[in-house]
């Protein structure tokens, strides 16, 4: 099997992850999502063009505990930056994408906390639902 670097299976995830939300979001709200070429560079999050949201994109052979919270808190750092709710996606080895978000983003009353005490993990596909729907707020 070909060893992948970090670097190229960072943007192959990212391109992988765009492929799948316009799959589970066909139409205007997906037709701007493009890769952020300048993060490297100027920093920002991974995806652009999912209006409200700053997205991290992260592929990891396996994801353990410490990785989860310190992938959640580069996440929440640069969607500050942006005023936008974090998101960070995220995908192991053979497994399917997941999505990780604040809980304050879908349930008003717990807003302003975003430690990752207080995410939901959840499927790609209700990720989704949850973009679609706050769209429509």
């Amino acid at each position: 099997m070909k060893k992948i670097n970090g670097r190229a299976k960072g943007k192959s995830g990212e391109r992988e992850l765009i492929g799948q939300l316009k799959r589970l979001i066909p139409g205007e709200l997906t037709d701007g999502l493009e890769r952020n070429l300048t993060q490297t560079r100027n920093g920002g999050h991974d995806i652009l063009g999912l209006d409200g949201w700053a997205i991290e994109v992260k592929r990891y052979a396996e994801f353990l505990p410490a990785d989860m919270i310190n992938c959640w808190a580069q996440t929440v750092e640069q969607a500050r930056k942006e005023q936008a709710r974090p998101a960070l996606c995220y995908r192991g080895d053979r497994r399917e994408w997941r999505a990780v978000i604040c809980v304050g983003d879908v349930h008003p009353n717990l807003k302003g906390k975003d430690d990752y005490d207080s995410t939901i993990d959840m499927s790609l596909s209700l990720f989704t639902e949850i973009v679609r729907g706050l769209a429509h707020v």
